[in-house]
């Protein structure tokens, strides 16, 4: 008769500054059968990964040091633990703390798309490119038109996660709307002329501006006059308001790229 071969453990890396939580939970979880190691900050996760590769983190919102929200941020923006499973951790039951620590997620959000889109130009306006897979999101070449609906969701998953905080409500609109235009061909809601938000519009200006003059995986980048004769062609197509894209052209594209008509 064959003997079965025995299935290894999974490993479970317990993330707290407290030596008792971390002490009930490793007990608890070898008691279940599960390979558990403990870090007592987030500055000793790094020797943690190395020495071996969890197969989920449970990590402690609040401690010393770096909080477990930046933890989680650089362990999701490292392609070699991208995918590694966290559950955040906390004991916080007051209304502001709870708060202060969904900003900070959504920020935390925010800094991981950064990290896999280094062409993102603002801070939250690409948020929901977290729904967005790599493989569309870095594509060497022409999407696909699933994949061009994946990608053109992505306004509508930010303002989703923004949805969650009050304090973020003068910022959905731009969230959700920077990549609309003027004559209604943009998406996700085809708006048209004053239905864009202001802010939104400025935005859009810029994400365009940035999107053109940075390298990509399908292209190379375009020098500043390329860019801003894109955008004056989008001005004579009734895609853009001409005294907003003069003005950021006047305001940010000479002063940094020294142009000159």
């Amino acid at each position: 008769m064959e003997q079965q071969a025995i299935q290894p453990s999974a490993r479970i890396l317990v993330v707290d500054d407290s030596f008792a939580i971390r002490d009930v939970l490793r007990r608890r979880l070898e008691r279940e059968g599960y390979l558990v190691e403990t870090a007592a900050s987030g500055e000793e996760v790094p020797a943690c990964l190395a020495h071996a590769t969890p197969d989920l983190v449970l990590l402690d919102v609040v401690m010393p040091g770096a909080s477990g929200l930046e933890v989680c941020a650089k362990l999701k923006a490292d392609p070699a633990t991208r995918l590694l499973p966290v559950v955040l951790m906390t004991t916080l039951e007051s209304p502001e703390v709870r708060l202060e620590s969904a900003e900070a997620l959504l920020f935390s959000l925010a800094a991981i798309v950064e990290a896999r889109d280094a062409y993102t130009g603002g801070l939250l306006h690409d948020l929901g490119k977290i729904a967005v897979p790599d493989s569309v999101l870095n594509k060497r070449g022409p999407l696909s038109s699933e994949e061009y609906d994946l990608m053109k969701a992505h306004p509508v998953v930010g303002d989703q996660l923004c949805s969650r905080l009050r304090s973020l409500g003068a910022v959905r609109p731009i969230v959700r709307h920077h990549h609309e235009m003027l004559d209604g061909s943009g998406y996700p809601d085809g708006l048209h002329g004053d239905e864009v938000p202001l802010l939104a519009q400025i935005m859009g200006i810029a994400d365009a501006f940035d999107a053109l003059t940075s390298g990509r995986p399908y292209r190379h980048a375009q020098p500043a006059a390329v860019a801003v004769a894109q955008l004056r062609d989008d001005v004579a197509r009734g895609r853009r308001a001409p005294e907003l894209v003069e003005t950021f052209i006047d305001c940010v594209v000479r002063r940094t790229a020294g142009l000159t008509d």
